[in-house]
């Protein structure tokens, strides 16, 4: 979903990250590019909570 596919594909197998929290990631990467789009730097942090899409929108991205 757009571009989540490709990102997961390119980094599915580099080190521990992105398989370690794949909900927590897909739900910032998506949010970050419906609402967050113009900003510099989208820090997607698989250390985050895997909390509901709607409560990560409500954290502005990020929440945790």
């Amino acid at each position: 979903m757009w571009g989540w596919d490709e990102l997961y594909e390119k980094y599915k197998d580099v080190g521990r990250g992105i398989n370690t929290n794949i909900g927590g990631l897909r739900d910032q990467y998506i949010c970050h590019q419906q609402f967050a789009f113009l900003k510099d730097r989208w820090n997607l942090d698989e250390w985050r909570p895997d909390v509901s899409y709607p409560s990560t929108v409500a954290a502005g991205c990020n929440r945790g």
